[in-house]
């Protein structure tokens, strides 16, 4: 199954990081969108930490990354299904009970104590 994302309210965000923000949400890596867009990784990361400043996260974690995209499903910033959404979580290696994942206020929370990790954690 191919995860497909749609950038469907792109005002938050620049058009570089909303091109960002997609390929993210799709699963790929930081090296494979630098390659895509013929940028620097440098260039992806930096947009990347600006995403997520304006998500008001702080880590660069994998988890953060999987709060991100979840985060800009939650606010109506790109949509995805809920079969890609499970994918990112899987590929991210980030199994979550009910308690560690939350949406307030368009904002997604993970509760870092409560998340189960895998044997490769």
């Amino acid at each position: 199954m191919t995860i497909k994302a749609e950038l469907i309210n792109p005002d938050q965000l620049t058009q570089r990081e909303g091109e960002i923000a997609t390929l993210m949400a799709e699963g790929c890596s930081n090296k494979a969108i630098a390659r895509f867009l013929t940028i620097s990784i440098r260039t992806v990361d930096a947009h990347i930490a600006s995403i997520y400043q304006k998500l008001d996260l702080r880590s660069q974690s994998i988890n953060t990354r999987c709060t991100a995209i979840l985060t800009m499903v939650a606010r109506g910033m790109i949509s995805l299904s809920i079969k890609s959404v499970v994918m990112i979580l899987v590929f991210n290696a980030a199994q979550l009970d009910d308690a560690a994942l939350r949406v307030k206020g368009g904002q997604v929370r993970v509760n870092a104590a409560r998340m189960r990790r895998g044997d490769n954690a």
